[in-house]
């Protein structure tokens, strides 16, 4: 049928000249209008009430005219758009117009809809969060989750003083409440937080005051201290006894990295880095001993304050609960006749305990508990872990 249309076409042209316009050819679209279909001799045709006519004279559809797909979309309802300004580009109509499909229309005409989807007119408009059709912004999440508990309380206990430190790394140092064990059986425990020695993070195990023959005010010798609790974290002047305890200590080794950190303070409250040591052991050193025996716990590392300096080497950490050693050494064997207890660390390169950063000599690096050796009583001494 459309070979003979076109053919029709033809020889109306050659025999009407000049009336094309009375003999418009049939269309259903603006495709039936194209070079393609009617030939080279119909130029820029678009199709206007079921008829093909010039786009620059082609006549508006009147509301309720031919239902067919007219529009300046060539697709969906016809549209009525109101002028008779005719164009072939946006120069030839008017300012805050646009020349779509022969006819100028206002800008603000909605956008051809995409195939597929002519009921949904084309995608909804990206609003800004600011303008009123947007509502209100949605609400910015920590990316981090919760806000991480402070230690303030019992009830915002933190794992540990290292991860309070992570969370909050202003914290100075002083006593906050931590739960190393979570919903374990070891309840909340306030403790010291030392947040500036050594890059900080470290929990206080226990103190060993000053003077007293190097004894404390909790424990019949250095054994029954150390496992016990002793003292309050309120209270940590020098002449002050603390220890955390047994199941709250290895409660924090558990949660731990494994460092342990040796402080001693001499007059005024002033640590003492020369012989302040770390040592690296994911155990807990203090948890070795049996009665009447000196244990000898292989360590990774023992290092200055600083985690610096480090010797890796056949390194151990000597705990004696009870009694003493002989002549503070690495190598003596316990002596049960005097002494209630000592600890320190050992390399293959020092002969005595604690002296590898140390810059006393003999026992006087040492504090064996009621043995006042070398001075040893006039320093305090901590013991803290992270």
């Amino acid at each position: 049928m459309r070979l003979s249309v076109m053919l029709g076409l033809s020889f109306v042209m050659l025999a009407c000249p000049g009336s094309f316009e009375a003999k418009n050819p049939p269309c259903e679209s603006n495709a039936d209008c194209s070079v393609e279909e009617l030939g080279s001799d119909f130029p820029d045709h678009v199709c206007r009430a079921s008829q093909c006519y010039p786009s620059a004279s082609a006549p508006g559809v009147e509301p309720g005219g031919d239902a067919g797909p007219q529009s300046v979309y060539d697709a969906g309802a016809a549209v009525d758009t109101g002028r008779t300004i005719e164009c072939r580009q946006d120069d030839d109509c008017e300012a805050g117009e646009v020349c779509i499909g022969g006819y100028c229309l206002e800008s603000g005409v909605p956008p051809r809809p995409e195939a597929g989807n002519s009921d949904a007119g084309g995608p909804a408009p990206e609003l800004d969060a600011g303008t009123p059709d947007a509502g209100p912004p949605a609400p910015v999440l920590d990316a981090g989750g919760p806000t991480p508990p402070n230690g303030s309380s019992a009830d915002l206990a933190a794992q540990s003083c290292s991860s309070l430190l992570a969370d909050y790394p202003e914290l100075q140092s002083g006593s906050y409440w931590v739960d190393p064990d979570g919903a374990g059986a070891v309840v909340p425990i306030e403790v010291f937080c030392d947040m500036e020695t050594g890059g900080g993070g470290w929990t206080l195990v226990l103190q060993r005051r000053v003077g007293n023959s190097n004894t404390e005010s909790c424990g019949a010798n250095l054994d029954e201290f150390v496992q016990g609790a002793c003292g309050t974290v309120g209270a940590l002047a020098q002449t002050e006894s603390y220890s955390i305890g047994r199941s709250s200590r290895q409660a924090l080794v558990e949660s731990s990295s494994g460092h342990w950190l040796v402080v001693q303070y001499g007059n005024g409250n002033i640590a003492d880095p020369n012989d302040a040591f770390t040592l690296r052991h994911d155990g807990d050193v203090f948890d070795l001993f049996s009665e009447m025996e000196v244990v000898d716990t292989p360590v990774q590392a023992v290092c200055d304050q600083d985690g610096a300096n480090c010797v890796s080497e056949s390194v151990s950490f000597r705990y004696a609960g009870m009694g003493s050693i002989q002549g503070a050494s690495c190598s003596g064997v316990l002596a049960n006749e005097t002494g209630g207890g000592v600890y320190g660390y050992c390399t293959t390169l020092e002969v005595q305990l604690n002296h590898g950063f140390g810059d006393r000599s003999g026992a006087a690096e040492i504090k064996v508990w009621g043995v006042d050796a070398g001075g040893a009583s006039s320093f305090s001494e901590r013991v803290l872990i992270k």
